[in-house]
């Protein structure tokens, strides 16, 4: 929570918010608020166990405790940390130290007088591998959009992506042997092909190094994109795929019929990670919530 001003800190109280504290002036604007108001508000405190981010060292949390504990007004109701490599398997050792460090300021708390009943640490990888992270509440991220926590990782859930993202063909066009598609030649068709213009490109958030190694679905089909992906636009090799015409629908991410395109799968192509291509979808699209 980087609250500043004492606008912001009355806008957190106003909607009940549950701020997560990691430095003591932001705890000492947001108590001197509350006091101003005659009105109490829940917290967290971060505690970093070992990630080098956001948070007050573990070994610096009893004091980090009095000093939020001296706002009245403000109820620690738990402690929060992150984890920094619990998707590596070659880290379990690190990864076990930092629940040790977790559980150890908890116990500090506690006998500071706290009850501590919402405490949490686990994310998507420490949901899986680590039960002894758990705690009282776990965080899942990528785990919702059915991604993996990393590429490497396999994880022995069975993942259902939820998250889809769809285009539209604009035009088909019958291009005869070796001529060359989208900016700077890169790809040269090989004998007669059916290529299909999409309406989608790397300023919707497709990555542009899927030029000439990503996957599209069309009619059920794994299609390549061939050429390099443009600004808004993307070519597919539709050669052989029945009934493509404008307004097809095109799958980048996502099922049609039988097949399916994960973000794990896109990031492999595009060489990142899955994480990426989320956000970088959701930069300028219309968005659709399903029940």
């Amino acid at each position: 929570c980087g609250i500043k001003t004492r606008e912001e800190a009355g806008a957190v109280i106003d909607n009940q918010f549950i701020p997560v504290l990691f430095d003591a002036e932001v705890a000492q604007i947001l108590g001197d608020e509350c006091a101003r108001r005659g009105t109490r508000l829940q917290v967290q405190v971060k505690v970093d166990t070992g990630m080098g981010r956001l948070g007050f060292s573990w070994s610096e949390v009893r004091s980090a405790l009095q000093r939020i504990m001296a706002h009245r007004s403000l109820i620690i109701e738990g402690l929060t940390s992150h984890f920094s490599s619990a998707d590596e398997t070659t880290m379990r050792d690190f990864t076990e130290l930092q629940i040790r460090n977790f559980r150890s300021a908890i116990d500090i708390g506690r006998q500071m007088g706290l009850d501590l009943p919402v405490n949490n640490l686990a994310n998507s990888a420490g949901i899986v591998g680590y039960r002894n992270s758990h705690f009282d509440m776990v965080r899942p991220g990528i785990l919702l959009y059915g991604g993996q926590p990393s590429p490497e990782y396999m994880s022995p859930l069975r993942l259902k992506p939820v998250m889809h993202f769809k285009g539209e063909v604009l035009q088909v066009r019958e291009m005869p042997d070796q001529t060359p598609i989208s900016y700077g030649r890169t790809y040269y068709t090989q004998g007669h092909q059916k290529i299909a213009v999409t309406s989608t490109g790397y300023g919707d958030g497709l990555p542009r190094s899927l030029s000439n190694r990503g996957k599209v679905l069309i009619g059920g089909i794994k299609a390549n994109i061939v050429g390099r992906v443009c600004m808004n636009m993307a070519m597919v090799d539709v050669t052989g795929v029945a009934d493509v015409g404008p307004g097809t629908e095109v799958v980048f991410l996502g099922s049609q019929g039988k097949e399916t395109i994960s973000g794990d799968e896109m990031a492999t192509r595009a060489q990142t990670i899955s994480y990426e291509i989320f956000c970088s979808l959701g930069q300028r699209n219309s968005k659709e919530y399903v029940p």
